[in-house]
C-alpha cells in the first residue's frame, strides 16, 4: 500500500535532500523551453542583401567625351601655333626686321621698289619710326608665345573635365582670337618668313574650341567627375 509523502509539519525543516514543494514540476528553464520550442515555428523574415563592403571594388573609369577630346585637341593646337609663330617672330633679326619695314613703309608710300630695296640696304638704326614698328613685332612676338603657353597648359587640364580649367581656357580661346589678326597682320606686312597659314589657323581652331569646350557631354563628364570624387 503507497503512503503519501507529506509536507513538513509546521516548525519542521525539511530534510536535507528530500522533497521540495514544486518537485516533478518542470524548472525555469524547463518551463521556457517548453513554452518556446514547442510553440508554433513562425519562417523567418526576407532576407536582404549586405551593402557594398569597404575595400570592395571601385567602379570603373569615366568615359571621356569624344566632344571634350576634340575641344581640347583644337585649344591645344592654337597654343603650339601661337608658341612657334611668337618664337619665329622674336627670333627673326633685327636688321632683317628693320629692312622689312622700311620696303612695307615704302611701298605704302608709293615708292618704287627699286628705289625702296636701296632704302632697305641703308643705315636704318635710329630712325623713330622703324624703332616704334620694331618695337611693337617684337611685342607681339612675345604675347603670341606666352600666350600660346597658357592656352597649351589650359588645354590639357581642360582635357581631364575640370570645369574652371574649361573657362581659363575659353577666356584665352577668345583673346586669341581677337590678337591673332594683329599677328597676321604683322606676318604677312613685315615678315614673309613666318608662314601665315600656321597664325591663320590658329583663329578657325579657337572658334572650335570655344563652340566645343561647354557642350553638355563635356558639362555631364564634369558632373560626373566631382560627384565620384566627393
Amino acid at each position: 500500500m503507497s503512503t503519501y509523502q507529506s509536507g513538513p509539519q509546521h516548525g519542521q525543516q525539511p530534510p536535507y535532500g528530500g522533497t521540495t514543494y514544486g518537485a516533478g514540476q518542470p524548472g525555469a528553464g524547463q518551463h521556457t523551453a517548453t513554452a518556446y520550442n514547442g510553440g508554433p515555428q513562425y519562417p523567418a523574415g526576407p532576407q536582404y542583401p549586405a551593402g557594398p563592403q569597404a575595400g570592395g571594388t571601385p567602379p570603373g573609369p569615366l568615359s571621356r567625351p569624344m566632344t571634350l577630346v576634340v575641344a581640347a585637341g583644337a585649344s591645344a593646337l592654337v597654343g603650339l601655333f601661337n608658341i612657334i609663330a611668337g618664337i619665329l617672330i622674336m627670333t627673326t633679326s633685327e636688321a632683317e626686321l628693320r629692312q622689312q619695314i622700311v620696303l612695307q613703309r615704302a611701298r605704302a608710300a608709293g615708292i618704287s621698289p627699286d628705289v625702296a630695296a636701296e632704302l632697305a640696304k641703308s643705315d636704318l638704326t635710329g630712325i623713330k619710326e622703324v624703332d616704334t614698328a620694331l618695337q611693337a613685332i617684337n611685342i607681339t612676338g612675345i604675347s603670341l608665345a606666352v600666350s600660346g603657353l597658357i592656352i597649351a597648359v589650359f588645354a590639357l587640364l581642360a582635357f581631364r573635365g575640370a570645369t574652371w580649367a574649361r573657362v581659363v581656357t575659353l577666356v584665352f580661346l577668345v583673346g586669341a582670337l581677337c590678337g591673332n589678326g594683329a599677328a597676321i597682320f604683322v606676318a604677312v606686312a613685315f615678315l614673309p618668313g613666318v608662314p601665315t597659314v600656321l597664325i591663320g589657323a590658329a583663329p578657325a581652331l579657337a572658334l572650335v574650341g570655344i563652340i566645343m569646350l561647354f557642350l553638355k557631354p563635356n558639362n555631364r563628364y564634369a558632373k560626373a567627375l566631382k560627384s565620384r570624387a566627393a
